[in-house]
């Protein structure tokens, strides 16, 4: 969340009004509403754009990782995969980022995203 945010206030501020940031819990026991909205406020305060926390029943967000081709998380959702997907206007996640890419490969890559590249 840290990466994306600095991509996020590095970009051109026209990219940053268009890109929603919607972060999916793994572990719904824990991440209530509330508790979401505290941590990621965290990090969007000073963005155009609010982020989005979303939770639901286990099973509802063990179907959603599986259907975005992410690891089911472990440990009763709180040992997860780091991988952040970057989706387009076209709702396909064309780019994936892990912990080996940097706020500045995550910009670059928004900048194409939101032109239409």
């Amino acid at each position: 969340m840290a990466d994306l945010t600095v991509a996020l206030r590095t970009v051109d501020p026209a990219i940053a009004e268009q890109v929603q940031v919607v972060f999916v819990t793994t572990d719904p026991a824990f991440d209530t509403p509330e508790v979401l909205g505290k941590y990621l406020a965290q990090f969007d305060a000073d963005l155009p754009v609010r982020y989005v926390g979303l939770t639901g029943d286990q099973q509802t967000i063990e179907q959603a990782q599986l259907s975005a081709g992410v690891p089911l998380a472990e440990d009763e959702g709180r040992l997860h995969s780091t991988l952040l997907l970057l989706y387009g206007a076209d709702d396909e996640a064309n780019v994936a980022f892990d912990t080996g890419n940097t706020s500045r490969d995550i910009a670059v890559d928004l900048g194409l995203v939101v032109d239409g590249r």
